[in-house]
């Protein structure tokens, strides 16, 4: 138990100093104004306790005092108004600000998202415990207002706790009573609820994957075509159906606790208004002092009830949510240190200055003892054009990945122009390359966005657009669009976009990685969505855009590799073979074997032509 008020208390402080970071002024004054909400029924109870007294006193005199009177009740309607005021305009005040500070922490996070190592995301643990930060991230607005609400309680609370002390001992004692049930129970159901979040976590990620599959735009084909449902409703159900169940059971066990702290609280007020009604009978209370009693013990149950759900949103979000958001935020993103296997591989092999990218025995893997490459040497020299070939799983992408940077290698050393990896900026890195991934993303803005995004500096720049357009092989997917490069594309979020074939994508992707004037490009797979012809379209356009270009193409379908300078096999994450296309024929090796495997297939499907 002390470690999880130890925990609490630590991730509180952390995440108000976050909260301070963003905006100190507006946290300053969001607990100036609690602080001040905090006084102030305290305040109008005790205030209207004395209009109350002042009528009564009036009420037994000549009708002289009857001015008297009207002052009075004006003085308790204009307080009321007040406090309905205070009630309105701070919460107007505090939506804005909460709505900063919710904001400015996921642009804060989006920045954070850059420099998680892409390998994080392979690992499992490490993803669910980045998307649960992301989830706390998305929470601040939320446990900031809670956390107020647990602030301005306490001071509330003890402020009528001292009132009722001035009025009566008994109050006193009942108050107290009502506020020492009332706050455990909050607080442990806090905890019961925050327990059943963590625990759920890995079921809520797949209950929703199940849930997307069933009602996602991305696997509405295959739902229907195949027939789906029903098994994918039984894995939904085994899923959900025992989460509801925990849920319920929570739940109930939850609002039994609370039922009977309200039915308690029920039953002190009773003891409150028998207790008022016999000190007024025996003349040791007044009116007034019966009105300040009866408002006193209402506010102080509201006031607990209050405390009590904000202690325990808060308790929730400070000791599970916003804990994994400052583990993200404080870990070590420090990518995995290269193994160094001797000396020599600490610098770049001494050569003309023309080597663009070096690998010294660089081995990758993902999980333990299982290489997705292995021992991989190869340069790639100023303005060659090179094909990556191999079946699946080859490791092809990997190696992109880690040219790249997106992965650093778990052995052996990489090198671009002559610098080790590890002293890059990548950033700058970034700048003298252009991308398109096998599994680029298909964004649902205009035509003249999608192609921007390569070089934003671009995005106004109609003729570097229409450039990249025709070097993409795009003109035809541009010319039936209704506003050109305007167009909206996809149809998810724009009832005017237009759909694109997976093709048609493909190119836009491919245009995007063409924008720029970079010195170095890097395609994978992208012809994949093309028929064969097209692709060799593709590919001949890209050759003869590249100029003085480095470029490096990867392809299931290999005849493009005659078009490269230089060829790169690779089979079960090891390089088994390099050279041009006559080279590796000449060979007669895995190369040979593969492009004559796939050319079989054409030369049949001719022969049937023919036939």
């Amino acid at each position: 138990m002390a470690k999880h008020v130890s925990d609490f208390f630590s991730n509180l402080k952390w995440a108000l100093g976050l909260a301070w970071e963003i905006d100190m002024k507006s946290l300053i004054f969001l607990f100036a104004i609690t602080i001040v909400g905090a006084f102030l029924p305290a305040i109008f109870i005790s205030l209207t306790g004395n209009a109350v007294n002042i009528v009564e006193g009036a009420i037994g005199d000549e009708l002289g005092n009857f001015q008297i009177v009207i002052y009075a009740i004006a003085v308790i309607i204009v307080l009321q108004i007040f406090h309905g005021l205070y009630n309105v305009l701070p919460s107007m005040v505090q939506f804005s600000a909460y709505l900063k500070f919710s904001t400015a922490t996921q642009i804060k996070n989006s920045s954070l998202m850059k420099r998680i190592p892409i390998r994080f995301f392979d690992d499992v643990e490490k993803a669910k415990a980045i998307d649960a930060g992301n989830n706390a991230n998305r929470s601040m607005a939320y446990f900031l207002k809670n956390t107020l609400i647990s602030v301005g309680g306490i001071i509330g609370i003890i402020t009528l706790l001292v009132l009722a002390a001035a009025e009566s001992p008994l109050l006193l004692l009942l108050g107290f009573i009502m506020v020492a049930v009332a706050l455990p129970v909050g607080i442990y159901n806090a905890r019961r609820e925050g327990e059943y979040w963590f625990n759920e976590q890995a079921n809520e990620r797949q209950e929703k994957y199940y849930y997307d599959l069933a009602f996602g735009k991305s696997s509405a084909m295959e739902f229907r075509l195949f027939n789906l449902g029903a098994l994918i409703r039984k894995n939904w159900l085994g899923v959900a159906q025992p989460m509801l169940s925990r849920r319920v059971e929570l739940d109930n066990k939850n609002n039994l606790r609370n039922d009977i702290s309200d039915l308690f609280s029920l039953l002190l007020k009773f003891a409150v208004i028998a207790s008022g009604i016999l000190l007024v009978y025996n003349q040791q209370l007044d009116i007034g002092g019966l009105v300040v009693f009866l408002m006193l013990f209402d506010q102080l149950a509201g006031q607990s009830g209050s405390l009590s759900r904000g202690i325990s949103t808060t308790y929730h979000f400070a000791q599970n949510r916003f804990g994994f958001l400052r583990a993200m935020y404080n870990a070590d993103y420090t990518e995995i240190q290269p193994y160094i296997m001797d000396e020599s591989l600490k610098t770049a092999s001494k050569d003309d200055g023309e080597t663009i990218f070096e690998l010294k025995q660089v081995s990758y893997q993902y999980i333990p003892e299982k290489y997705a490459l292995r021992n991989v040497n190869l340069k790639i020299k100023k303005g060659e054009i090179v094909a990556l070939v191999g079946s699946n799983g080859s490791g092809k992408s990997t190696l992109i990945k880690l040219l790249l940077g997106l992965y650093t290698p778990t052995e052996g050393q990489m090198f671009f122009k002559g610098e080790n990896y590890a002293n890059l900026n990548f950033d700058d890195f970034m700048k003298h390359t252009g991308v398109t991934f096998q599994d680029y993303v298909n964004f649902e803005f205009s035509i003249r966005e999608n192609i921007a995004f390569g070089d934003l500096s671009q995005i106004d720049n109609d003729d570097a657009i229409m450039a990249a357009i025709k070097k993409g092989n795009a003109e035809k997917v541009i010319e039936r669009l209704p506003e050109g490069i305007n167009s909206m594309v996809g149809r998810y979020y724009e009832d005017r976009g237009v759909e694109l074939s997976g093709g048609e994508w493909q190119r836009l992707a491919v245009c995007r990685a063409l924008i720029s004037q970079r010195e170095i490009m890097i395609l994978d797979e992208p012809a994949a969505k093309l028929d064969p012809i097209a692709e060799m379209e593709q590919f001949n356009s890209i050759r003869d855009t590249a100029g003085d270009k480095t470029a490096i193409l990867i392809s299931h379908r290999i005849g493009f590799a005659r078009l490269a300078d230089k060829i790169v096999v690779l089979d079960e994450g090891n390089l088994i073979e390099v050279g041009t296309h006559e080279q590796l024929i000449a060979k007669k090796g895995a190369y040979h074997k593969m492009f004559l495997g796939q050319a079989q297939w054409y030369m049949k499907d001719e022969a049937e032509v023919k036939a």
